[in-house]
């Protein structure tokens, strides 16, 4: 069966010569397992790029909570919890 699709690749004269020795059907398997291993590199890059901004989010919202808790100090509130102050748990 004839290729049912053209792929152009760029390689250095190394490569070239090693690619030039594999018989058609080992070409076509490397192919297909180098755009496997691509896409799963796109996956971890989207998987990687959610969790920084996830991270960052996270970050964003601690930064705002110890502002409000010191700014309820500030304004005299002192919690309590199990007759401790919570200043004291720090």
């Amino acid at each position: 069966m004839g290729a049912q699709r053209t792929v152009a690749l760029s390689l250095d004269i190394e490569s070239h010569l090693i690619w030039e020795q594999l018989p058609k059907g080992e070409r076509s398997r490397r192919v297909r397992e180098a755009l496997s291993v691509a896409q799963l590199v796109l996956k971890r890059d989207e998987e990687i790029e959610y969790l920084r901004g996830f991270k960052t989010r996270a970050l964003g919202e601690i930064k705002k909570l110890k502002i409000s808790n010191l700014e309820l100090r500030d304004f005299g509130c002192k919690c309590v919890i199990g007759n401790v102050s919570v200043g004291d748990l720090e």
